[in-house]
C-alpha cells in the first residue's frame, strides 16, 4: 500500500503542511528568559521580599508569579498594562515560563497599587542588592557617575511639574537622579523626584543610600558628576567619606578669574595636537580657605573643531573660546584619573558666549595670557587625586 504524502508548497516545494494536536505559541523564545531566572534564583529571592502581599483566596495568582509575568511582559514588548490580554489566550506560555496562569492587567495593576513608598524602597533596595551580588569587583575600584534626567509627563502623575524640560518647556515632568558604575555599564541607584527639581537637590542623602547597596569587597574609587552637582556642600560631604571627584564647574565670573588670570602660559604643557594641559590650586569666599585644585585642558578650534564647552570669552572681533570643567581633586587621585574619566562624559554646557565685565577682559588683551586665538580651555576641579604626576599625563 503506498503511504500518503504531504501535501507541498507550490512556492516552496521543501516545505511540508501538517497538523498536530500539540499546542503552539508564537513566544517561545521567552524560555530563555525563564531559565535566566532560575539560573540566578530569582523566584526564591522574591518569595520573602512579597510576602507582605500574599492573598487568601484559593484562586489567587501568587504576588510572585504576577511580577515574575510583568517581567516577561515587559520582554515580550508589552507597553501598557492592557498589553498583558495579549498573553492570556495562548494556553502554552504559562507552562513554558512557569507560572500558573497568566494575569490580567487588573490584577498586575492590583498588586503594584498595594504598593507604598516603604514598599518600593524595600523591594528595590532587596532587588538591587540581589542582582549586585552576582557583580564582579573591580580590582581598582568603581567608577561611580552622578546623574539627572528629565522624563517628560503627558498626563496627571504624581510628581509631574513645571520644570527644567529642554525637549518641550513648560511641559510638565519629572527629574530622577541616577547613580552609575560605569565600569560594569550598570545602575546602582536611582530615585524619582518632582520635575521642579534642582540636579543636586537630595544628592547627599541620594549618594548615602546608592555607597549602602555596594556588596562586600566592592569600593568607589572615583565620582564623578556634571555641573549641575557643583556645590559646596557636596563637595564637602565627598570629602568628608573621603571619595575621590570629579566635577564640573560652572562658569562663574570667578571661576573665569582664576583661569584667565592665574595661569601664565607658560605653565601650558602640549600633550597633544592642539592640547594644553595646566593645573592651579585655588579657593573661592564661600570655601572658607579650603583650597581646591584646578585641572584645566585647553584645546585649539582650528586642529580640534569638535571640541565642546563654554566660551570665557566672545568680543566683537576677538573670539577666545575656553570650555570650563571643574572637578576637586584631592592628594591621591592620579592625574590621568581627571582627564582620563572626564573625557567619557559629554559635557552639557553648551557652546555659549557672553561678554565678560571689562575687568576680566583687559588682564588678557594686555598680557596675551590665553592667546587670543580659537582656543577652548576645560577646567576640571579634581578632589582625592595624586599630585605625583605632572598636568600633562592627564590626556
Amino acid at each position: 500500500m503506498r503511504a500518503h504524502r504531504r501535501p507541498l508548497s507550490p512556492l516552496y516545494p521543501k516545505i511540508r503542511f501538517a497538523f498536530t494536536d500539540h499546542p503552539l505559541t508564537v513566544w517561545a523564545g521567552a524560555i530563555l528568559l525563564r531559565l535566566y531566572f532560575e539560573l540566578i534564583g530569582l523566584r526564591g529571592a522574591l518569595s520573602p521580599i512579597l510576602h507582605p502581599f500574599t492573598k487568601r483566596s484559593p484562586n489567587q495568582i501568587p504576588a510572585v508569579d504576577v511580577l515574575l509575568a510583568w517581567f516577561y511582559g515587559l520582554a515580550l514588548g508589552i507597553e501598557r498594562f492592557e498589553h498583558l490580554t495579549r498573553y492570556r489566550p495562548d494556553p502554552l506560555l504559562p507552562h513554558l515560563l512557569g507560572v500558573t496562569r497568566f494575569p490580567s492587567p487588573d490584577t498586575v495593576q492590583r498588586l503594584f497599587k498595594a504598593f507604598t513608598y516603604r514598599h518600593v524602597t524595600d523591594v528595590s533596595e532587596a532587588l538591587m542588592r540581589f542582582t549586585l551580588g552576582w557583580m564582579p569587583a573591580v580590582s581598582l575600584g568603581h567608577t561611580l557617575d552622578l546623574d539627572s534626567t528629565v522624563l517628560c509627563r503627558y498626563g496627571t502623575q504624581e510628581g509631574s511639574r513645571k520644570g527644567y524640560n529642554p525637549v518641550k518647556p513648560g511641559r510638565p515632568s519629572q527629574h530622577p537622579l541616577l547613580a552609575w558604575l560605569s565600569e560594569r555599564r550598570r545602575v546602582l541607584w536611582a530615585t524619582l523626584r518632582a520635575g521642579h527639581a534642582g540636579a543636586a537637590n537630595g544628592v547627599r542623602g541620594f549618594l548615602a543610600q546608592a555607597l549602602t547597596l555596594l556588596p562586600a569587597g566592592h569600593r568607589v574609587a572615583l565620582v564623578r558628576a556634571d555641573a549641575g552637582f557643583y556645590e559646596t556642600p557636596f563637595l564637602e560631604a565627598l570629602e568628608q567619606q573621603d571619595l575621590p571627584y570629579i566635577i564640573v564647574a560652572r562658569l562663574t565670573g570667578v571661576v573665569r578669574r582664576v583661569v584667565l588670570q592665574r595661569i601664565p602660559e607658560a605653565e601650558w604643557r602640549g600633550v597633544g595636537p592642539g592640547i594644553d594641559v595646566a593645573d592651579i590650586q585655588a579657593t573661592f569666599p564661600t570655601w572658607r580657605g579650603h583650597h581646591r585644585r584646578f585641572v584645566c585642558l585647553r584645546q585649539t578650534l582650528s586642529e580640534r573643531p569638535h571640541a565642546r564647552g563654554r566660551r570665557l570669552i566672545r568680543v566683537s572681533g576677538i573670539h577666545l573660546p575656553r570650555l570650563c570643567h571643574l572637578g576637586a581633586l584631592s592628594g591621591r587621585t592620579r592625574h590621568t584619573d581627571v582627564c582620563g574619566p572626564g573625557r567619557q562624559r559629554k559635557s552639557d554646557q553648551g557652546t555659549q558666549g557672553g561678554s565678560p565685565p571689562g575687568s576680566l577682559l583687559s588682564p588678557v588683551l594686555r598680557r596675551h595670557r590665553c592667546g587670543l586665538s580659537d582656543r577652548l580651555c576645560v577646567v576640571q576641579l579634581a578632589g582625592g587625586l595624586p599630585r605625583d604626576r605632572p598636568a600633562a599625563v592627564l590626556v
